[in-house]
């Protein structure tokens, strides 16, 4: 919702088509997006996210196409847990790349999944953030405003500990092997939290701590950043590349020790906090968004559906005017 947002600041009019998950708004969709075949012209471009939001938007031929990648739908996960059908429905997704307009994966790592007939119409774009909302403050005051003793360090898991890719179990035996050193120290879950409080726990711990098997580009990441909150990251999507260069964050093995060490060395040099919303300015979302109407821009040069390898025989609407996206 935040980049749909954010595409009204740069003359982007979205038109969202929601689904949520189950088979039948799935069904439902496929019937609305089919329909636009016979429907007045409303429309510049779809963009599909998701893999299998982007097998509906190639049931139509009127309008160019553009996929984004999350992750899952590109890369393979470094835990085997899938069956065949996942694998299929994935090697679908990169396939696709060769005939839709544009794609845009998240990071480098996922554009690297995509077959060569699709790189020329990719771009690597990861999500934006509202940086107003993400902004440093001062960590007593965050702590007095949850409840939070004003003490003991705090390692913070922002993720649904729940589901297996994000690994909680790998992070709770990280926390517990540091444990051994600085004894005071607890594991925070930011789970079920709301968006707006969020910054709150941020600027209240002290290190982030991401474990999944797989991600595309893990907005939490960024947002610790924001509010300069260091991180201690395995090695899993566009992580490697946001946080380079950035003081007090680190990269380590999917191994207890390596980040219970990552984890002590951050702890060790406290009040320090990471440089990370200098070293992340980019990723602002107005900014991302105007990489996305370039994408746009581009896209409405090109066929509709699953022509979009083809150059557009219709003629093209000024980039000067205001651009209506379906999105999917």
């Amino acid at each position: 919702m935040r980049q749909v947002e954010s595409l009204a600041t740069v003359s982007v009019r979205p038109v969202m088509l929601t689904i949520d998950g189950t088979l039948g708004s799935y069904f439902r969709a496929a019937l609305r997006v089919f329909s636009l075949n016979f429907q007045p012209h409303r429309y510049d471009l779809i963009h599909a996210h998701t893999g299998h939001s982007g097998v509906l938007a190639c049931l139509q031929v009127r309008y160019p196409a553009v996929f984004t990648y999350y992750g899952y739908d590109l890369d393979v996960p470094a835990e085997d847990r899938e069956g065949p059908r996942t694998k299929l429905e994935r090697l679908v997704f990169r396939q696709l790349s060769r005939f839709v307009a544009g794609t845009i994966a998240q990071s480098e790592r996922g554009r690297s999944h995509l077959p060569r007939a699709g790189l020329a119409r990719n771009a690597v774009i990861p999500n934006g953030i509202d940086r107003e909302l993400f902004a440093p403050m001062p960590r007593d005051q965050a702590r007095r405003a949850l409840g939070w003793e004003p003490e003991p360090p705090v390692v913070l898991f922002a993720a649904d500990p729940t589901r297996f890719t994000k690994r909680f179990e790998l992070a709770r035996l990280a926390v517990a092997e540091a444990q051994r050193h600085r004894p005071d120290l607890k594991l925070e879950i930011c789970g079920s939290v709301s968006p707006t409080d969020v910054p709150l726990w941020m600027n209240a711990a002290d290190v982030l701590l991401l474990t999944s098997v797989g991600e595309g580009s893990p907005n939490v990441v960024k947002e610790a950043m924001a509010c300069n909150l260091p991180v201690v990251s395995v090695d899993v999507g566009d992580v490697r590349e946001v946080i380079e260069g950035t003081r007090q964050c680190h990269i380590r093995a999917s191994d207890p020790g390596a980040l219970a060490g990552a984890l002590l060395e951050v702890l060790s040099a406290l009040p320090e906090r990471s440089d990370g919303r200098e070293k992340s300015s980019d990723l602002d979302e107005r900014t991302i968004a105007l990489r996305l109407r370039d994408v746009y821009e581009q896209a409405c040069l090109r066929g509709p559906g699953l022509f979009g390898f083809l150059p557009a025989r219709l003629h093209v609407r000024s980039p000067s005017r205001a651009s209506d996206v379906r999105s999917t």
